[in-house]
C-alpha cells in the first residue's frame, strides 16, 4: 500500500513540476516578425485619416502578415498568453488593428482622436507580445 502512494505522489510530483514551463521557448523569428508587423501597423492605421481605398493593398498585407504570424504562435505549445494579445489584433470587433481596420474601411476615413487611440492599443498589443516572447530567454 505504501509503495503504491509512494508511486501516486513521485508521478504527481512530476507531473507538477515538469509542467511548469508555462511559456514557449524564445523564438528569434517570432520576435523579429512581431517588432515588423507593429512598424507595418502603426505606420498603415498613422495613414486612416485619408481614404482607405489608397490603402487597401497595404492593409491586405498588413492583414495577412498577422494571420501568419497568429498560425505560427498556434504551432507553438505553451503560447497562451501571446496567442491572447494576436486575438486582440486580430478580432474586428476590438479596438485593436482589426477592428480599427474594419471601421476605416467602412467609413472611409477616421477622426484624428480615433486613429491616436488606436495607434496606443495597438503598440500595446504589440509591445505585450514582444515582451512576453522576450521574457522567455534566449
Amino acid at each position: 500500500m505504501v509503495g503504491k502512494h509512494l508511486t501516486g505522489v513521485a508521478a504527481a510530483f512530476f507531473m507538477l513540476f515538469s509542467g511548469c514551463a508555462i511559456l514557449a521557448p524564445f523564438n528569434q523569428y517570432s520576435f523579429d516578425e512581431t517588432a515588423r508587423l507593429k512598424i507595418e501597423s502603426l505606420r498603415l492605421v498613422r495613414k486612416a485619416d485619408r481614404n482607405y481605398s489608397l490603402c487597401a493593398r497595404t492593409a491586405d498585407s498588413v492583414m495577412a502578415g498577422l494571420n501568419s504570424a497568429h498560425r505560427d504562435g498556434l504551432l507553438r505549445s505553451k503560447n497562451k498568453e501571446s496567442m491572447a494579445q494576436w486575438e486582440m489584433l486580430l478580432d474586428p470587433s476590438q479596438g485593436s488593428l482589426a477592428g480599427t481596420l474594419n471601421r476605416w474601411q467602412h467609413k472611409g476615413t477616421l477622426p484624428r482622436d480615433s486613429i491616436d487611440l488606436a495607434l496606443k492599443l495597438i503598440a500595446a498589443n504589440f509591445d505585450a507580445i514582444s515582451k512576453l516572447e522576450g521574457n522567455k530567454g534566449k
